[in-house]
């Protein structure tokens, strides 16, 4: 387990804050991630020689100072989100398997059911349904993130909850999604050219297709609307502590995020995984 962590600085304090790491013992590795729930996630599955850095500006952040500051020092790495990436920008940043954490998360058989178990109370899905129910009703939002990143479009999907605008017919939720961002995007708004390029993009035809692309917060935030309805008290942020706790070293060792860490290490001579 992780023995230290360090809160979020500014860019300035996180580069002196790692250089002072390195430098007070050799055998230390500074593993920059995203954010304060990454850091609780790997807080339990990296070794004890690991320093966890929360990133100043997320997967910016990380980017940032993987390049920037350390790309030549082996015992600096990131861990990120893929989001819709091609590649690491170097070979000391890692991509969590997927799109991102939770979605590598939700790809773990073990985890989705416990998180099934844990939150719905009804009878119509059982483990394997309501995920692919869910990612299916988010697939267009998901494609209109991709194409936002790739083209620049600059869209912003901040107030966009799709638990919210949730409907049964695909079709119908996929409409009220669009005219959503619409009402919160009025000067930049997905038209019929921007539409028209969407549907160009292959429908997934996998879980895995979908694991691609989906974006985890859209998904805990449909999950739990669909839970809610037999489940009155269960919250978004119940479901959010629940996907990193029902993640642990041994599901962990199941990821190709795990495997790549592990490489690395016997490559470098270093201790990042147990």
């Amino acid at each position: 387990m992780v023995n230290s962590i360090k809160e979020k600085l500014n860019e300035t304090d996180t580069i002196s804050e790692i250089r002072l790491m390195l430098g007070h013992d050799k055998n230390n590795v500074c593993v920059v991630v995203e954010g304060e729930s990454d850091q609780a996630l790997f807080r339990a599955l990296l070794s004890n020689k690991v320093i966890l850095f929360q990133s100043y500006s997320s997967k910016i952040g990380v980017d940032n100072i993987v390049k920037k500051y350390f790309m030549r020092n082996k015992r600096v790495i990131g861990i990120r989100d893929k989001d819709y990436s091609k590649k690491p920008i170097s070979s000391n940043c890692f991509f969590c398997d997927y799109s991102c954490v939770e979605m590598m998360i939700l790809s773990i058989d073990s985890c989705s059911e416990r998180l099934f178990c844990n939150f719905y109370k009804g009878s119509t899905f059982d483990k394997d349904t309501i995920k692919e129910y869910c990612l299916e009703r988010l697939e267009l939002l998901s494609r209109l993130r991709q194409l936002n990143e790739l083209k620049k479009w600059k869209i912003h999907f901040d107030g966009i909850k799709p638990g919210r605008l949730h409907n049964i017919n695909i079709s119908v939720m996929e409409k009220a999604i669009v005219d959503e961002i619409n009402l919160q995007n009025p000067s930049n708004i997905i038209d019929i050219k921007r539409k028209n390029l969407c549907a160009k993009y292959s429908k997934c035809t996998s879980i895995q297709d979908y694991l691609q692309i989906t974006n985890g917060h859209d998904y805990i935030n449909l999950f739990c609307e669909i839970c809610k309805k037999h489940y009155k008290s269960v919250s978004i942020t119940s479901i959010e502590q629940a996907f990193r706790t029902s993640f642990g070293p041994s599901e962990f060792k199941l990821t190709k995020l795990y495997n790549s860490l592990h490489e690395y290490q016997i490559k470098k001579n270093l201790s990042i995984v147990p």
